[in-house]
């Protein structure tokens, strides 16, 4: 008769618990931060595109006409306009123009 080893007398040591998240929670987690920035860039980008659009308001208007008929009626008028312009807008340029005998003055 051949002789069988004897049982084992321990046990190996059990397997460390699982501690922190699931992959499936991670994936999910790393989704959920893309689509909040993305989200983020999107509205940022419409608020840029808002806010660089300038306002001109006109404020402090004065204007004074003369008209001269002067020596062999050299029929000249004179117009002075003064205006201060404010920009309530965001960034961005306005142009700023006038009609004067049909044509754009800018």
């Amino acid at each position: 008769m051949s002789q069988q080893p004897p049982p084992p007398s321990y046990y190996p040591p059990a397997p460390p618990q699982k501690s922190g998240m699931s992959t499936e929670a991670k994936v999910a987690v790393i989704v959920g931060v893309i689509v909040v920035v993305i989200i983020l860039a999107l509205v940022a980008g419409a608020f840029r595109q808002q806010a660089a659009e300038p306002n001109i308001e006109v404020t402090n208007r004065q204007g004074t006409y003369s008209r001269f008929c002067g020596s062999y009626y050299s029929n000249t008028t004179t117009w002075t306009l003064s205006a201060t312009l404010v920009n309530t807008g965001g960034r961005g340029y306005a142009e700023i123009a006038y009609r004067l005998n049909g044509a754009t003055v800018t």
